[in-house]
């Protein structure tokens, strides 16, 4: 063998070529981009999961909505920083349009349901603070009497004085307005100058909260006044002797439509009408109802319907002898 034989490479070696290989050599070939040591990709299951919750978002409710675009949110990010481990990425740009789009679709469908609900309660709630005020108001009297061994006029209190005034004015003590009460002139009506000022510091028992603020001191809260009802209307007293009906048959003061509305100091109340004994009264409920309290302060929400004048025209009387139908 000559000495140029030790200088070539063998014949078919390619020393200007690394070897082929695998484990722990250099030279291995790498793994193609985009697969994680050779395998393909796989799908994010946060983005999966945020399309599915942005679908049922529009069945179920907003919650569902929200968790699925905080999911496909998160799949976004862990994806674009997985080095092409991750793929998915149009299933979470649609879970996160779908939760946004069909949250609100849902949201508002379901809000839609809740209203009727809502509405119901409210009016539930303001039916029971109007039945508290008329029963306040009825406590008030009633200790009025026991104060003075008679209810008090429709206008003036037991000794004469205040005759233009509203019996309204007349319980304040026993409304804890004693202060109030102070303020008025009680040798002067409603209307002079001093005590129409004190129109507009109405005590919030005389607001009904079915129809709300009425302005200039109306109230709705009256006595039903002649024709055989509590009140003769002729300013004479009135005491329990006089409700030969019996106090839990006999109603002593009404809510009435707004329409009916009077001055909370003025010496004005509801008119009864034994040929039409629900005129003024239930335009504030549904169903033609009226709340009213009676004379044993007991309050109760009565059917004003046409088919029901003769049961209410016998609640409005105190000495008629009629019957009352409380099946209502």
């Amino acid at each position: 063998m000559s000495n140029d034989d030790f200088t070539k490479p063998p014949v078919g070696d390619d020393f200007t070529k690394p070897p082929v290989g695998n484990g722990m050599n250099p030279y291995a070939q790498a793994p193609p981009i985009g697969t994680a040591g050779g395998q393909a990709p796989r799908t994010s299951n946060l983005a999966i999961s945020s399309m599915v919750l942005g679908m049922l978002s529009l069945f179920c409710n907003f919650f569902t909505g929200v968790i699925g675009f905080i999911l496909g949110v998160i799949a976004l990010v862990k994806i674009s920083g997985s080095d092409g481990k991750l793929k998915g990425s149009g299933f979470a740009i649609a879970g996160i349009i779908c939760s946004f789009l069909f949250s609100i679709i849902g949201g508002g469908i379901m809000l839609g349901m809740m209203l009727p609900a809502v509405q119901q309660v409210r009016e539930a709630a303001r039916k029971t603070v109007s039945l508290n005020n008329l029963r306040q108001l009825g406590l008030a009297t009633l200790n009025y009497e026991s104060a003075h061994m008679e209810f008090p006029a429709i206008s003036g209190d037991e000794k004469g004085q205040g005759a233009g005034l509203s019996w309204r004015v007349h319980i304040l003590p026993f409304l804890e307005h004693s202060d109030l009460y102070s303020q008025f002139h009680l040798d002067e009506p409603w209307d002079s100058p001093h005590n129409k000022s004190l129109l507009e510091q109405m005590p919030a028992v005389y607001e009904s909260p079915i129809v709300g603020p009425l302005g200039q001191g109306l109230t709705v809260y009256q006595r039903p006044v002649g024709n055989g009802a509590f009140d003769d209307g002729d300013g004479s007293a009135m005491t329990f002797g006089d409700i030969s009906d019996g106090s839990s048959n006999t109603i002593l003061m009404v809510e009435t439509n707004s329409s009916e509305a009077v001055p909370w100091t003025k010496p004005a109340d509801y008119d009864f009408d034994p040929s039409n004994p629900i005129q003024g009264l239930g335009e504030n409920y549904p169903q033609q109802k009226f709340a009213a309290a009676m004379c044993d302060c007991a309050t109760h929400m009565f059917d004003a319907g046409p088919a029901e004048q003769q049961n209410v025209k016998a609640m409005f009387t105190k000495d008629a002898g009629d019957t009352v139908n409380f099946d209502y």
